[in-house]
């Protein structure tokens, strides 16, 4: 993009301040934000979140799950990526549904694991620390690892939830909707 991701503006407000606001909306008892140290970020006055680093360098959103879920007192942590413009509190309240008392949930798109929009136990952070000591620097396989496992389970998301998970990753992508301000 050529600045942060979390800058970018839709309906008049920041990616990042959007996501905080439907996260406390939707009842978040804890709201963390990972950040890159090479490039830190701080988060709107205005909200309770705490900002967490990564603890592995240039590893990429995996090097976030991970510092998120080391952050975490929750046993159940909801991994939202910065650059869905298109979530809703009522995406949010559904996924939550979809995870068990014993298994958190990760949405299926096309046959595609989207773990960068899911519900975690706090307990992946140790997998995730393997893989990314490991270079292993993919989220959908820390996913499928999830499910082979049985600590995560699909859920395919309905075709007329498709639009949530609408992601933003380059200029091009502003034309769907908002603009671009750095």
């Amino acid at each position: 993009m050529g600045f942060p991701k979390s800058q970018l503006i839709v309906e008049e407000e920041t990616l990042l301040r959007r996501q905080l606001r439907l996260l406390l909306e939707a009842g978040a008892s804890e709201i963390l934000v990972s950040v890159n140290p090479e490039f830190p970020e701080s988060t709107p006055g205005d909200f309770p979140a705490r900002v967490v680093p990564d603890r592995i360098r240039d590893s990429g959103p995996l090097a976030g799950m991970e510092a998120l879920l080391r952050a975490s007192k929750a046993p159940w942590v909801l991994i939202v990526a910065v650059d869905l413009p298109r979530l809703t509190i009522g995406f949010f309240q559904e996924l939550l549904h979809q995870r068990t008392p014993t298994t958190g949930v990760v949405p299926v798109l096309g046959g595609r694991l989207e773990p960068l929009c899911a519900v975690y136990p706090r307990q992946a952070a140790d997998l995730a620390t393997k893989f990314l000591e490991e270079r292993r620097l993919e989220a959908t396989a820390l996913a499928s690892i999830g499910i082979q496992e049985g600590w995560l389970r699909p859920w395919t998301v309905p075709e007329s939830a498709r639009e949530q998970l609408t992601n933003w990753n380059n200029p091009w992508d502003l034309q769907q909707g908002g603009q671009a301000q750095s």
